[in-house]
C-alpha cells in the first residue's frame, strides 16, 4: 500500500469492504449530506466508511475525527467508539502489544497525517537527586 508516495506496512490488517445495500446507504449519506449530520463539509470517504461498517455490523467505531463522532452520534446515538490513543493504551493494558509498539505504531501513523501528537507512553521524566547542601563551615 503507498500513501503519499511512501510505502506503508500493512501487514497484519485486514481491508474490508462495504457489502449490504445499507452500509453502501449511510456511506453515500455521509459522504454526500453535511447538513444532516451538522456538519458543513460531508465526510471523508475513509470516515465514513468506518461509520458505516461499524454501525452496521455492529462494531466499536475508531477514529479521532470530531466531524465524524458528530456525524456517527447522529446517525447512531449511543454507538460505541474509541479514540486512537485510548485504544493503543487498552491493547497495553490487555497485553496485546507491548508500550514502545503502541509509541511506534503511534509514531508511524503521525507520520502519515494523524493529528495526534501525544504518544500513549511517554517517557518518564528523569528524576533529579537533590544534592545535599552542607553548611558553610564557620572559622
Amino acid at each position: 500500500m503507498r500513501a503519499e508516495g511512501r510505502a506503508v506496512d500493512v501487514a497484519g490488517f485486514e481491508t474490508a469492504s462495504l457489502e449490504t445495500a445499507e452500509e453502501r446507504e449511510l456511506f453515500v449519506r455521509l459522504t454526500s449530506t453535511p447538513g444532516d449530520f451538522g456538519l458543513v463539509l460531508p465526510l471523508g470517504s475513509g470516515e465514513s466508511a468506518c461509520i458505516a461498517m461499524g454501525v452496521e455490523r455492529g462494531l466499536c467505531v475508531v477514529t479521532d475525527d470530531n466531524d465524524a463522532l458528530r456525524a456517527l452520534d447522529h446517525v447512531a446515538p449511543g454507538h460505541p467508539y474509541e479514540r486512537i490513543r485510548k485504544l493503543l493504551e487498552r491493547g497495553v493494558e490487555e497485553r496485546l502489544i507491548a508500550k514502545q509498539e503502541a509509541n511506534l505504531l503511534h509514531m508511524a501513523m503521525t507520520a502519515e497525517g494523524f493529528r495526534d501528537v501525544t504518544v500513549p507512553f511517554p517517557p518518564r521524566a528523569k528524576k533529579t537527586v537533590a544534592k545535599k547542601r552542607t553548611p558553610p563551615r564557620r572559622r
